[in-house]
């Protein structure tokens, strides 16, 4: 819910305010430069989040995730509120009862 409630934002914000290359999708339009932001806004959410106990790659595959779903949402048509939480935490809780030990 941290990378919708900052990372949807700020890509909106400052993907609207320095504009830059633009992805035409079939239900909108998302900035380069937007979706780099997400992308970096949810790694430190991540980092934040998580700290060591996954590592630096945990960190990636969450920013990874989230801008996905946040892209995925002009091809499907489906709102990026839903995907965004749903889709990252789905792939996270795969990731994480698939290849990390819980200790």
């Amino acid at each position: 819910l941290l990378c919708l409630s900052f990372g949807d934002p700020l890509a909106a914000i400052v993907g609207t305010i320095i504009g830059g290359p633009t992805i035409h999708l079939k239900h909108g339009r998302k900035t380069l430069v937007g979706c780099g932001v997400c992308f970096i806004t949810c790694v430190l959410i991540s980092i934040f989040c998580f700290g060591r106990k996954y590592g630096w790659f945990i960190w990636i595959l969450t920013g990874f995730y989230a801008t996905t779903m946040e892209v995925s949402s002009g091809y499907t048509g489906i709102d990026d509120n839903i995907l965004i939480p749903l889709g990252t935490g789905l792939g996270l809780w795969i990731y994480v009862n698939t290849y990390c030990t819980l200790t």
